[in-house]
């Protein structure tokens, strides 16, 4: 898996809207919202990367994720698996985004693989 750009960046928070305002006013990146999803998205300009803020676990936010590009997350899951890491949540289809798979690495740290509908930073 050598080569793989970072695709996607996640953050929480207790309010994902005043997080995502934060971020924008700040840097004045654009703000996209999905009521439905309880997510929203940062255009940061940045035509490798996009980052989006969805809500928190009982109120406490965790820590970021990021997305590992993937062409073929069911084959990248099974070298992960090989590699001694773990998988966390299998492939997941989110219509209209594309499909992501979280795993963590032998150390414990959650990370995502990302096959995405078109660019992130368009999300």
């Amino acid at each position: 898996m050598s080569g793989r750009r970072v695709v996607h960046l996640e953050l929480t928070g207790s309010d994902r809207l005043a997080s995502a305002r934060f971020y924008a006013e700040l840097f004045g990146w654009e703000m996209k919202d999905y009521p439905d999803m309880q997510y929203t998205t940062l255009n940061t300009g940045n035509q490798e990367i996009g980052i989006g803020i969805g809500p928190a676990s009982n109120g406490q936010a965790s820590p970021p994720t990021f997305y590992i590009e993937s062409a073929d997350l069911e084959a990248d899951l099974q070298a992960i698996r090989a590699a001694g890491g773990e998988v966390v949540e299998e492939v997941l289809h989110v219509p209209g985004v594309g499909s992501m798979a979280y795993f963590k690495d032998p150390a414990g740290n959650l990370i995502a693989l990302g096959k995405f509908d078109g660019m992130q930073s368009s999300v």
